[in-house]
């Protein structure tokens, strides 16, 4: 496992405010508990699949939980992020979600725009931006990469799958 060196993590820290500390102690405290957890993921997929009465409690997690752990949604917040954080030598992990599908163009899709992203970063962020990670299931079929995994179980003489014995 790799750790950050105390010093590095100091120093990270330093470049935040003390109100931005406190939050971020308060959020990692409550994410230590399963029930709170368990609880707020409970109501977000109730937010998500009613969108109009759920609006207050994404407000809420995006002011919260979200900030704790993401720059921000437009690359102008990366941006102002990588700033703030740059002097400290914290550099940014850059990406945005995406899901697989079974559809084709919903993965050409991603592919567009990991690329456009990557453009971007390169353009605006090229100093401040360590990588971007790249999600091979948003990129090619689910149904592809399970036979390629069950494949590669068999030639590991498991009998395919992750776990490597019966379908796993």
């Amino acid at each position: 496992m790799l750790v950050a060196p105390p010093v590095w993590t100091a120093r990270g820290l330093a470049a935040l405010s003390s109100p931005r500390l406190a939050q971020s102690a308060a959020v990692l405290h409550l994410c230590g508990s399963r029930l709170l957890v368990n609880g707020a993921v409970a109501l977000l997929r109730a937010a998500s699949s009613r969108p109009a009465a759920g609006l207050p409690l994404l407000w809420a997690m995006k002011q919260t939980a979200f900030r704790h752990f993401t720059a921000g949604e437009s690359l102008a917040d990366v941006r102002a992020a990588a700033a703030t954080l740059a002097p400290a030598g914290v550099r940014m992990i850059v990406d945005h979600s995406t899901e697989e599908s079974e559809a084709a163009d919903a993965r050409q899709a991603n592919l567009r725009a990991k690329v456009a992203l990557l453009g971007k970063l390169r353009a605006e962020l090229a100093g401040e931006c360590v990588f971007v990670p790249i999600k091979l299931t948003a990129l090619a079929s689910p149904t592809l990469l399970e036979r390629l995994t069950a494949g590669a179980g068999r030639l590991g003489g498991g009998g395919g799958g992750c776990g490597g014995g019966e379908d796993a």
